[in-house]
């Protein structure tokens, strides 16, 4: 399972956050996008109501940063963690790991610590 991938949130996740066989892994990533232009507000348009106009509305979206993206020059972030990965025993673990990756200046994704947490709260009560 995928906690947060690099391209989440239009690019702007630094860490690939996944559960395998071996435990909770965390690839760091070296560089970033470095746009010349603000990404696109996210689309409000209710599926539920109108699941043709919703598609369209996806789809020029998902154009446009793909547009920006492309066009993004790669920079070195240049902190501790660069190209750096982590396998943690457990998902707290994990989020440990990810609050030390955060306090030294890389993104990560909103909730993605959050549910970290709530899955090993989750496990520690399947037990």
């Amino acid at each position: 399972m995928s906690y947060c991938r690099l391209s989440s949130e239009d690019f702007a996740s630094d860490v690939y956050v996944y559960e395998s066989d071996e435990g909770w892994v965390v690839h760091v990533a070296a560089s970033r996008h470095r746009t010349a232009e603000p990404m696109p507000a996210p689309i409000g348009v209710d599926p539920a109501v109108d699941p043709h106009g919703w598609a369209a509305a996806y789809l020029r979206r998902h154009a446009e940063v793909a547009r920006i993206i492309d066009a993004a020059e790669l920079v070195a972030i240049g902190g501790p963690y660069d190209g750096r990965s982590f396998i943690e025993d457990t998902a707290t673990m994990c989020a440990d790991r990810l609050v030390k990756i955060v306090a030294a200046g890389y993104r990560v994704p909103d909730g993605v610590i959050d549910n970290l947490r709530a899955e090993h709260e989750e496990m520690a009560t399947d037990a």
